[in-house]
Parts: C-alpha cells; structure tokens; sequence
C-alpha cells in the first residue's frame, strides 16, 4: 500500500485508489496514519469521526461498522495486517505502509521535495 497524505489523502495498491464505501472508515484510516502508529480509544475516534456528537452506544455500534469496512478494504488487497484493532484500541502498524508523510519525517529527500505545504487536506488534522 502507498499512503499519500501530502494533498489530499489517498490509498493506493498497485498505483489504483482504494475505494472506500464509506468516507468515515477512510478518515478513520488518515487519522490513524496521521499518529504515525500510535494507538488511540473508541472514545477518542468517535470524538474525531463525529466532532459535535454525544458518545453513546449507537455512536460506538457506527464505529464498528466502520471498523469492518476498513478491514474490508485491507483484507481486499491482502493488507489487513496494517491495521491493529483489539478491545477499546486502534492502531496502524507504520512498518507495513509507503508513505510520503513516514518519508518525510525521516527526512527522505523526494518525500521533503514533494511536500508544498498541504497536508491531508480533505480532512481536518493538524498540519505537519
């Protein structure tokens, strides 16, 4: 899999977009790529994937639907193992990923040369 976040966010394998079903379950995916493999709660992605509305269990039954549509996707391109979910936490292994944003921050020189100040733009996390 190749991750882009510089521009907007994209998922390619083999060079073709990933197409995500549902958008909450590719923002899922940016926000995890975005900790760079630190894990994160339930609690925390649904405060991310619905900014203003209440936890609750019928927010958390929409987290595991779009829990499964990610590991839908990965397991369609044999990358299912790039996304680490137990009980209550969330994660990406950033070993298992090519990434512009991963190369960038160790200091590759194509990845620095191609960063012209947009990061993930289609969603709203913090910039580099």
């Amino acid at each position: 899999l190749f991750v882009q976040c510089f521009g907007n966010f994209e998922v390619f394998y083999n060079g073709v977009p990933l197409v995500f079903k549902r958008s909450k379950a590719k923002e899922l995916f940016a926000y995890l790529v975005n900790l760079r493999g630190a894990s994160c709660s339930a609690s925390e992605l649904c405060a991310v994937l619905w900014e203003d509305a209440v936890d609750s269990h019928s927010l958390k039954s929409n987290l595991r639907n779009i829990v499964l549509e990610l590991n839908r996707i990965l397991d369609s391109c044999d990358a299912k193992d790039v996304f680490i979910h137990q009980k209550n936490f969330y994660a990406i292994d950033k070993t298992k990923l090519d990434c512009d944003y991963f190369k960038f921050l160790d200091c590759d020189a194509d990845a620095v040369n191609s960063y012209k100040g947009e990061y993930m733009r289609n969603f709203n996390f913090e910039e580099l």
